[in-house]
């Protein structure tokens, strides 16, 4: 059995499986039933601001969109470039995962989502767009 933090409490599930997958040279551990979001590097755990940067960096940014069931009111959608979908398969479909307090990340294997409450954020995000 597994034994996770999530949002404060010590959770246990049986249906947790957790193992890294690799896009390129950064590992991922991402799970729907638990909400674990893990990034890996060559030498160790990645911050996950760090490692969202690593996989999805070079994402188009397509526009805000609606926040409809998302974890905060600002949601941003990403495109990924030729031939860069693979990154988006180490990610659970359909599912929102926290990256930290201020940021979650979704993909349903097409587009990425992020949603933040943070204003300034979407303004950083956003910038050069």
């Amino acid at each position: 059995m597994d034994t996770h933090e999530l949002d404060g409490r010590r959770t246990s599930s049986y249906l947790c499986r957790h193992e890294v997958r690799y896009h390129g040279r950064v590992g991922v551990v991402a799970c729907a039933d638990c909400g674990c979001l893990e990034f890996y590097g060559a030498r160790g755990p990645l911050d996950p601001a760090e490692g969202v940067a690593a996989l999805f960096g070079n994402f188009d940014l397509v526009g805000k969109v609606p926040a409809i069931a998302a974890p905060a009111d600002h949601v941003l959608a990403y495109r990924p470039p030729l031939g860069k979908r693979a990154a988006l398969d180490v990610l659970p479909a359909g599912c929102w995962l926290r990256v930290h307090d201020e940021l979650w990340l979704a993909s349903d294997r097409q587009v990425l989502l992020l949603a933040t409450p943070n204003r300034l954020m979407v303004d950083n995000l956003t910038r050069g767009a």
